[in-house]
């Protein structure tokens, strides 16, 4: 059987199948436009997924106010997956504390990024100082980092919490690259405080008196490491000029509260003023610094002292010599007997801080 079609059919046949090659080549070169089209100033690729940003921030103890420096705050390290350059890329920048926004800035279209990886060295100039080496641009001061300045105004530091920095990689279109964050805790002001016990007290014309030229020095604080300066106090000089000169003994960096004075120093003579004080070191950002400093406490040497002087003088500088080491919490190997029975090194240390304090009287010395 023969089937005949009419003409309105096979016209209708044409359309359908012009319409359907039309469609398969706007879907072709869409596809191809979307594949060959550049990204964001790239050739090609998602942008997110070819750069690595890594942040690592220096950590202080704290931070002052006043305290401009060109030392490295935060060091950023942008990774070129691609292995394309990148131009005119900037960095958005934005400080919180205890999770609150305090401060946001971001620089202008002008970081390079090589081929394969760029270090970026941030200071604290950079990022709000004048003398930035970018051209900062988008500055946002919210009423809270306002706040925490008039608060910093007070002390001289920048309060405690922790500070976050979080960094945003971006093109010229400001679409986001990659992104990385690191954290600044900085301690409460309990950390900072000193205070000083003994010998001596503040300063006075009328100094309290030791019984002892081989005082134990004791004081109060949290902190880790110290600067610890003794003075003699000459007559007609004052306070300040005394702190002033130089003094007979100091140790920088000491890692104690406690200090027993050493044999190998200048020995104290009876009758003599002498002053004292410590300097608690943190570490800022132009790294291990002076944050706080003692009263200055003064003290005589009594005129008759114990003759504690004379047992230190019999032992032998072997023995001294593990003896100090002993105070600074070392054991030593020498043998010591008292009363013909072996001791530790530091029960002895036990003893003489025991003299210092007057607990304990020495009344005779058998060598």
């Amino acid at each position: 059987m023969k089937i005949s079609r009419s003409k309105n059919d096979s016209l209708l046949a044409v359309f359908f199948y012009r319409q359907f090659m039309l469609k398969k080549w706007i879907v072709v070169n869409l596809l191809f436009l979307l594949w060959a089209w550049p990204s964001n100033g790239k050739c090609q690729g998602n942008p997110s997924s070819e750069f690595d940003l890594v942040l690592e921030c220096f950590t202080p103890n704290i931070i002052y106010l006043g305290d401009i420096t060109t030392r490295e705050l935060v060091k950023a390290t942008i990774i070129n997956t691609q292995n394309i350059p990148l131009e005119a890329a900037s960095i958005q920048f934005d400080i919180l504390r205890n999770n609150v926004l305090l401060y946001s800035v971001k620089t202008e279209n002008q970081i390079n990024i090589p081929h394969d990886q760029l270090n970026l060295s941030i200071n604290n100039l950079d990022l709000f100082g004048r003398n930035s080496r970018f051209n900062l641009i988008e500055k946002n001061r919210t009423p809270l980092f306002n706040q925490l300045l008039s608060s910093a105004g007070k002390t001289g530091v920048i309060p405690e919490g922790e500070y976050a920095i979080q960094a945003k990689l971006k093109d010229v279109q400001n679409v986001v690259l990659a992104e990385d964050f690191c954290t600044i805790m900085l301690s409460s002001e309990s950390v900072f405080d000193l205070e000083l016990l003994s010998p001596g007290e503040i300063h006075s014309f009328d100094p309290a008196e030791i019984s002892t030229p081989l005082p134990f020095f004791q004081w109060i604080s949290k902190g880790e490491k110290f600067n610890f300066f003794l003075y003699e106090v000459q007559p007609g000089r004052s306070i300040e000029e005394t702190v002033q000169a130089r003094p007979i003994f100091y140790i920088k960096n000491y890692p104690g509260t406690t200090l027993l004075y050493p044999l190998a120093a200048q020995m104290l003579e009876p009758g003599k003023t002498y002053a004292w004080l410590v300097q608690l070191v943190g570490e800022g950002l132009s790294g291990d610094e002076v944050v706080k400093e003692s009263e200055i406490y003064t003290f005589r040497v009594a005129e008759a002292v114990q003759p504690v002087a004379e047992f230190w003088g019999f032992l032998p500088p072997a023995i001294s010599g593990n003896i100090q080491a002993a105070t600074q919490g070392c054991s030593g190997e020498t043998i010591v007997t008292l009363n013909g029975r072996r001791i530790e090194l530091e029960e002895l240390y036990e003893i003489f801080r025991r003299i210092q304090a007057e607990d304990l009287v020495v009344r005779r010395v058998i060598r």
